[in-house]
């Protein structure tokens, strides 16, 4: 799937996403590929790799089609994590944590809009690398320490 992907880098297509902002974005397959391609190597110098399980926290958008993309290239596996479906309270954020030990990712990434759950989440343990933010705004896709 990277393979096809990284082949049609240089065609007119287009991703257009809804956001949780509840805006359209459209960005083409060449700025996603190009952005995941920097998170890749972010990921890659924190030994994030083939047999890594990463964990994304984030909101429909760009930022996260981008982030599977970064996580595809670095050669690790993907979970997408469930969003809160109202607000961040005390059950979700346990259930949060089952679900990252149970999955065994090493790497949480959680989007700009749920950024206050960081703490929380590496304070518990909840991941062996401390949880980062990876921006889900249209801009770079490079995740914040």
């Amino acid at each position: 799937m990277v393979d096809l992907v990284a082949q049609r880098r240089g065609g007119r297509g287009t991703l257009t996403v809804l956001g949780g902002d509840a805006v359209v974005r459209s960005v083409t397959w060449a700025a996603v590929h190009d952005r995941a391609r920097r998170l890749m190597t972010l990921l890659r110098g924190h030994g994030v790799g083939p047999g890594s399980r990463v964990g994304l926290l984030s909101d429909t958008g760009v930022g996260l089609v981008t982030a599977i993309q970064g996580v595809w290239l670095s050669g690790a596996a993907v979970t997408i994590l469930p969003m809160p479906v109202r607000r961040a309270d005390a059950a979700y954020v346990a259930h949060l944590r089952r679900t990252i030990a149970d999955g065994r990712l090493g790497l949480v990434l959680v989007g700009v809009p749920l950024a206050g759950l960081r703490p929380e989440l590496a304070a518990a343990g909840s991941c062996t690398t401390a949880a980062w933010c990876a921006t889900t705004k249209p801009g770079p896709a490079t995740p914040k320490p």
